[in-house]
């Protein structure tokens, strides 16, 4: 046991650090395969804007994530498990920054810890969403590197680094620009710490003038890099989602507005003091005299509370605003905030590397008494006054369950009542014994609750089932109809495809297909309504049905050979070779039969655009369509035919024949031993 212990004691800790980010990217990276999508409408958005349309005319300026997640394309239809593991990879690349940040206060130890946790804990579920969170998370942990590289140094260059690192993240997720409060007082309260000894009023002057810079490398980057890549467009900083979402936000009067945002700020402050209720009870303590304020450990807490307050204030005041049109005041938005929790756990370290003497213990005892009482009373109320959902609060939500709630509070108390008695000790606890069962707990939950979403819904389901079954420019021409709106973007984002229609229709009610785009001849209906006229075929699944509707005027839509059944009211084709580059189908038999699903018209006009391969150029070729007949020739270049005939209303099959199938390989011309004859590029039946 020694020799072990010993050995233990010599391991290099960054490669223990690091050796332990390996292990943690191998387990999310297997925790989150084989999961369905979870945010529907925000993961479609994020998927579509980065692989499907250009930059310029995405709804939003993230410019920067878009460019990384494009990279996804090169995965095929495994975009979504690419995604994923960009996330892990880009998600845990903060470790060394928060290490880094961490170390100017504690030890290498301590802060390879801390960093570990913080990427241990709940917010890595957001590696499991196709969502800028993950490198928003890391864009952060950057900016605030980059800030404390400042407050050691604080030179023009360093400012404009900081400046840049904003307008990076800001293209990341536009959130970044919450930041800029925070971080532009940071700036000013580093100018005071560095020049205003001896009574030097110079100082705001410096400031100002370091916040200039800030400011003006971050306006040139950002607009230089989004006229780079959307133009005029990508000189708007919100992007048009977030300025109509704005421009439609409910108007409640001021009095309600002030009730909503104390109803939200209550729930945000209950959750943060059952989860940190040591560390804020450190920074209640902590003592602001003229010694202190110049304080690198100064500098900490200052930046922790105005991060906190900057964001924890726009995100109350975001879920007042939208309230009434879009949100429930009973959701926390966390998500919106919680990747600076990590500066807890930093600043309560801080704390155990201090030489300084306990704080007044009647000053311990009656803020230690006020944050036990509050963490009781959020053991009543939190969890019946809130909903903490895995997407808006995961730091929660794998202790919403009542009893294991109940007892963590309990927990919480006991480091409290262990910091009253002694600073460091509760401290230690918190950090060693809270932290870890806080992570343990939650990560099960969240897989737990992960395990859930590995298996597709009825819209998963349908969605998928049309991406294996029609050809992408079918797709295009897809409307699909259902109540569940989140289950509409399931299946959309299944379908990959963004011209895709949407039509939330409530069950049962019936559907009027003369309001969608003439453009449009497939349905996917999913779930029961009344049956709809025009359909020329329906594939049926029990839950789902896929129709294939007629145009206004009840005739086919066309045939595009160069897709696979492109026509989609096809059943059977035979003597036709797979689609081709060149833009249709060779015939490989001595007949081609094409069997529609719909009885062909007793009266019908056939557009068919086609040319002859080689003997067969000039030869006449015969097309039937029951008793019908007609005969046609062929050159080697593409022509449209177009043949009236007539039938008896109740054929399914056209079948032309082929004079003379005749294979390159019999020509000499090369290896193909394919029996061609005509080339099919387009058919209409009007």
């Amino acid at each position: 046991m020694k020799k072990l212990l010993s050995a233990i004691n010599k391991l290099d800790s960054r490669m223990v650090f690091f050796s332990t980010l390996v292990l943690i990217f191998f387990y999310l990276l297997f925790r989150n395969t084989g999961l369905y999508t979870m945010v529907q409408s925000d993961e479609w958005a994020y998927s579509s804007f980065s692989r499907l349309i250009p930059f310029n005319e995405a709804q939003l300026p993230s410019y920067l994530y878009f460019s990384i997640f494009h990279l996804t394309n090169y995965c095929g239809d495994g975009f979504l498990a690419c995604a994923r593991a960009l996330n892990v990879l880009l998600f845990l690349a903060a470790a060394p920054f928060i290490y880094l940040v961490a170390r100017n206060y504690m030890s290498g130890k301590l802060s390879g810890f801390i960093a570990i946790m913080s990427v241990c804990g709940p917010l890595n579920t957001y590696t499991a969403y196709f969502m800028p969170e993950a490198t928003y998370f890391l864009a952060f942990w950057v900016i605030t590197w980059a800030a404390f590289q400042f407050r050691a140094a604080p030179t023009s260059k360093r400012c404009a680094v900081l400046g840049i690192t904003i307008a990076l993240a800001s293209m990341i997720k536009i959130h970044a620009l919450f930041l800029l409060p925070a971080l532009l007082l940071f700036i000013l309260y580093t100018a005071y710490a560095t020049y205003s000894g001896n009574g030097n009023s110079t100082w705001l002057r410096t400031g100002l003038r370091l916040i200039s810079i800030a400011l003006a490398s971050a306006a040139l980057v950002r607009f230089g890099i989004g006229a780079l890549y959307a133009g005029k467009n990508g000189l708007d900083l919100l992007g048009t989602l977030y300025r109509n979402q704005a421009a439609g936000t409910a108007h409640p009067t001021m009095q309600h507005l002030l009730e909503l945002t104390l109803v939200s700020a209550s729930g945000h402050a209950m959750g943060l003091i059952v989860l940190f209720g040591v560390p804020l009870a450190a920074t209640l303590v902590y003592p602001m005299n003229r010694t202190e304020s110049k304080s690198t450990t100064t500098a900490l807490l200052l930046y922790l509370l105005l991060m906190l307050g900057s964001l924890l204030a726009i995100t109350v005041m975001f879920t007042a605003t939208v309230v009434g049109l879009y949100d429930s005041i009973t959701r926390l938005h966390m998500r919106y905030y919680d990747f600076i929790i990590p500066l807890f756990l930093i600043f309560a370290g801080s704390q155990l590397s201090r030489n300084s003497s306990e704080p007044p213990i009647i000053k311990k005892l009656i803020i230690g008494t006020m944050i036990a009482i509050a963490i009781i009373y959020s053991r009543y109320f939190l969890l019946e006054q809130f909903s903490p959902s895995i997407i808006d609060c995961p730091d929660l939500n794998g202790l919403s369950i009542k009893h294991i709630f109940n007892q963590f509070t309990v927990l919480a108390v006991f480091c409290i009542a262990a910091w009253i008695t002694n600073n460091k000790l509760g401290i230690k606890l918190f950090l060693y014994v809270f932290m870890p069962i806080y992570t343990i707990l939650t990560s099960i939950a969240i897989a737990h609750t992960f395990r859930s979403s590995m298996a597709p819904d009825i819209y998963e389901r349908a969605g998928i089932y049309v991406h294996d079954h029609l050809s992408k420019d079918e797709i295009a021409k897809v409307i699909v109809i259902g109540a569940d709106d989140a289950g509409l973007f399931k299946s959309k984002f299944h379908m990959d495809n963004p011209k895709v229609d949407l039509q939330s229709t409530p069950k049962g009610q019936p559907i009027d297909i003369s309001r969608f785009a003439h453009d449009k001849h497939w349905l996917l209906i999913i779930g029961d309504y009344p049956s709809i006229p025009n359909v020329l075929s329906r594939q049926d699944s029990g839950d789902y049905s896929l129709l294939l509707i007629a145009n206004e005027d009840g005739t086919i839509p066309p045939i595009d050979f160069s897709k696979p059944l492109a026509g989609g009211d096809l059943v059977h084709i035979k003597g036709l070779s797979n689609p081709e580059s060149w833009g249709g189908s060779w015939s490989i038999d001595d007949n081609v039969e094409l069997k529609f699903d719909t009885a062909l018209p007793k009266k019908l006009t056939l557009h068919l655009t086609a040319d002859a391969y080689g003997p067969n150029i000039g030869q006449n070729f015969v097309i039937m369509i029951g008793a019908s007949r007609q005969t046609f020739n062929l050159t080697n270049e593409a022509r449209e035919l177009i043949f009236n005939m007539e039938t008896d209303g109740a054929q399914h099959v056209i079948t032309i024949e082929i004079p003379q199938p005749t294979s390159p390989k019999q020509l000499g011309i090369s290896e193909d031993a394919r029996r061609l004859g005509i080339a099919m590029i387009r058919m209409k039946i009007e």
